[in-house]
């Protein structure tokens, strides 16, 4: 298993690189690293900027509820 399986193999609990995290979303790679810092979830661990990847999956639940159409009766 390499570093990387290792660390997705830790589910929301990886702590990854910046870029790891951008390289995973959806999305350009810069736009991605820009979203992270936005959302402020980029934290310094003995001054290396690094990302949990938990805190990536609530932002994105959190702000991409998808809206459900109501029934109609």
């Amino acid at each position: 298993m390499t570093t990387r399986e290792a660390r997705l193999a830790l589910g929301a609990a990886a702590v990854i690189s910046v870029t790891e995290a951008a390289r995973l979303l959806p999305g350009r790679e810069a736009d991605c690293r820009k979203w992270l810092r936005t959302e402020g979830l980029v934290r310094f661990v003995m001054g290396r900027p690094v990302v949990v990847w938990g805190d990536v999956i609530e932002a994105l639940r959190l702000s991409n509820k998808p809206k459900r159409k109501k029934k109609a009766n």
